[in-house]
């Protein structure tokens, strides 16, 4: 989950097409292994849904939040997966 946060930010901070593809592809990757929660899943969708707005339709209103709630929500899935 922290890859993602952080190929996100990067994308988003360089404003980068192939850094924001990647981001989009370790989120399919994390959704295909069905290790979340369904409000897990949601909330990573909703991210996904927000970086194809931001690198193909280029409506940047919520990306900045966005990066905020991931690096958030990546800790927070970090924090509860460790012993």
């Amino acid at each position: 989950m922290g890859n993602i946060a952080v190929e996100a930010q990067r994308a988003v901070r360089l404003n980068s097409k192939s850094y924001g593809d990647r981001a989009l592809c370790l989120i399919d990757d994390f959704v295909a292994e069905k290790k979340l929660s369904p409000g897990g899943l949601k909330e990573l969708l909703r991210i996904r849904e927000t970086l194809c707005s931001y690198f193909y339709y280029e409506n940047s209103e919520y990306i900045e939040s966005a990066i905020k709630h991931i690096m958030a929500f990546a800790f927070m899935e970090r924090s509860e997966n460790t012993p």
